[in-house]
């Protein structure tokens, strides 16, 4: 049976496999703060509009942060 920090070890490392894998396919725009093209951040506002690949990451992102917490059903 694998230690903790094995399974932890294992954990990152497929996460870090699948970050590699989406951003393989994810086009990033990256806009310089003070470009006249935009206004800072909001130049890039809803450049993942209705994209699967973001869909995707936003739900993996859900999954991952809920999976330790308690069951709610058991009272606690």
């Amino acid at each position: 049976m694998p230690t903790a920090t094995q399974e932890l070890e294992g954990r990152i490392s497929a996460l870090e496999n699948r970050v590699q894998e989406i951003e393989q396919h994810t086009v990033v725009r990256h806009v310089d703060a003070n470009s006249t093209e935009s206004d800072g951040w909001l130049g890039i506002l809803g450049i993942f509009a209705e994209s699967p690949d973001f869909e995707e990451a936003v739900q993996l992102g859900r999954e991952w942060r809920y999976q330790d917490r308690p069951d709610e059903s058991a009272g606690l």
